[in-house]
Order: structure tokens, then sequence, then C-alpha cells
């Protein structure tokens, strides 16, 4: 994901310099990227994973365009979405609200894309807490400490059920509102509260943050 925390001017930036390396000194990138738009514009040959196992491979032309663009028929999803499409019809008669409850029964739908959907495309009051969002909510409630044994397998899922807890109680019941909430603290993490050097004096909750202000 070398292009996922950035802006999108910044982004396009990167891309178009990764691809003048390659034309200039003939080298190959392998991108492991959940972003399908940056696949499609940066790669020549495309291998879907599923569960560690490739379930399909061929060039970009063919995963996404010609297999579900083109194929007879109402247009077919991209293929590592088929198994959570698939249950949609027979289970809700075609009529998918975009509940979080309803969207965690699809396979290979976690939480967090659960969140996102539900919230983003439908406007629903419910949190989508990713990488970001997380370190964003331990860095200012929990600050320095961290939980109880938390090195362990237990203490982080104690710690990820603290921060879900923490993330439901904070996001606006209103749905504009808690989509617009959500993607404020995503944003906040990817470009201020970052992993390695934060920027602190930046930060507009730093006067309340457990880790920042002091």
């Amino acid at each position: 994901e070398p292009v996922s925390a950035l802006d999108v001017s910044v982004q396009a930036q990167v891309l178009n310099l990764m691809q003048d390396l390659q034309k200039d000194f003939g080298v190959t990138y392998m991108l492991i990227s959940h972003d399908l738009a940056v696949v499609q514009h940066l790669c020549g040959e495309v291998a879907v994973l599923r569960e560690g196992e490739i379930v399909e491979q061929g060039p970009p032309e063919r995963l996404f365009q010609i297999e579900w663009q083109d194929a007879p028929g109402p247009p077919l999803p991209p293929p590592h979405a088929r198994p959570a499409c698939t249950p949609v019809l027979p289970l809700y008669h075609s009529r998918f609200f975009g509940r979080h409850e309803e969207l965690r029964e699809l396979p290979g739908v976690g939480p967090y894309t659960a969140g996102a959907v539900a919230s983003f495309a439908y406007e629903k009051p419910v949190p989508a807490v990713d990488t970001n969002v997380s370190r964003v909510l331990r860095r200012v409630f929990f600050g320095r400490a961290t939980l109880k044994d938390s090195l362990t397998v237990a203490g982080n899922v104690q710690r990820a059920t603290a921060v879900w807890g923490l993330a439901g109680k904070l996001v606006p019941k209103n749905g504009k509102r808690a989509w617009q909430f959500n993607q404020a603290m995503m944003e906040l993490g990817a470009l201020i509260c970052v992993a390695r050097k934060p920027k602190c004096p930046q930060c507009p909750v730093r006067a309340v943050c457990r880790t920042g202000k002091g």
C-alpha cells in the first residue's frame, strides 16, 4: 500500500514517479494493494488473492474491463467481491438496506468493511474503525499507557474491543454527520496522527489528547 495514506494529488505524483523509474531503469514492482484504481493504473499483470491463494490472474484489461464489464447480461462484480455479493439475492430478495448487521453476515466482510459501507454508502450512524482511526482513538483517549496484557492475543482483543466501543459512543447519531465524522477521523490519522512521526503541533485535538498535549 505505497500511497494509501496520501492525498489524491500526492498519490498521482508518486505513481507517476514509479512509472517513470520503471521506464528508465526497467525495474519490476510487486504491488500489494486494496485500491483497485491504483492497481489498474500501475500494473501490467494482476493476481487476485483470497485466503492466501490466487483465485484469478491476468492482465488488467481482462480482469478490470472484459471479465465483468463486457460479459453478456448484467455487469458482474470484481472477482474478489463475488462471494459477498452472491448471498444478497436469496437472503434479502434484492432489498438490501445496508444495515451493519446485514453486511457482517456476508462472506469475507469484517467489522471495518461493514462499518465503512454502512456509513459512507447508506449514511448509517455506525463507526468505521480502520488502522488510522484506531491509532487516533488510542492516542487521544488511552495515551501512552496500554491496556493490561496488551502484548498478548487476549490483550489485543481487549484493546480492539475498547476502541470499537469508544468509536460507537463517539459517532454522531445523524447519518450524514456520521460519515463526515468517520471520514474526518480517517483523514486525521492518515495525514496528522501518523504512525511514526505524528504531527502533534498541527493536530486540532492536541489540547485534549493524552499523548500529544504532554
